[in-house]
């Protein structure tokens, strides 16, 4: 049990820390203005930086992020559940 919170958290620590650095290539990209053929018209602000992204790279973005940092935030709880019982399964 203890190998399965430790990988939850490992993954979902990396899962939200890419976040950074795919914020960083979206602002850098994607277009500074909407264009309506390709879809690109979520504006997406990274520390004042507009850019237009799809609505489902807004998604893959938000989710993933939420999902990284839920896995972290569950795997943790087991482990602390397991340190807690003594080790015990």
């Amino acid at each position: 049990m203890r190998v399965f919170a430790v990988t939850l958290v490992i993954i979902g620590l990396l899962a939200w820390f890419s976040s950074v650095p795919i914020a960083t290539h979206l602002s850098k990209n994607r277009p500074a203005q909407p264009i309506a053929e390709t879809g690109q018209v979520v504006e997406f602000n990274n520390h004042g930086k507009i850019a237009y992204i799809t609505q489902r790279e807004r998604f893959l973005y938000d989710y993933g992020t939420f999902a990284g940092l839920l896995l972290a935030l569950l795997g943790g709880s087991i482990f602390a559940r397991h340190q807690y019982r003594g080790g015990r399964a």
